[in-house]
């Protein structure tokens, strides 16, 4: 991380490799949430893509805390609308 060696935040923010894999994460996540038919689950996913990447482009670091705070909000509520979904076809 450069921000432990350098103590400046934002200078380098991913490698390549990582933002290669973060993009091909993004591609896939948007792949399956373009099939789902649940306008909140395609909301709330949208909103974690947003937070995750706002997340690894942050320019400081409280506002990297603050998306990455934003992003773990988001998981529980989606994970609850996935379920309440999935137990409704029984």
């Amino acid at each position: 991380m450069a921000f432990r060696s350098t103590g400046t935040w934002g200078t380098h923010l991913v490698s390549e490799e990582w933002n290669q894999k973060h993009f091909d994460a993004n591609v896939e996540v948007s792949r399956y949430v373009s099939r789902v038919g649940d306008e909140e689950v395609r909301r709330l996913v949208g909103e974690i893509k947003d937070a995750s990447i706002a997340s690894i482009t942050a320019r400081s670091r409280q506002n990297a805390q603050d998306a990455h705070t934003r992003l773990v909000g988001l998981v529980e509520p989606t994970n609850k609308r996935i379920g309440e979904l999935l137990r409704s076809l029984h």
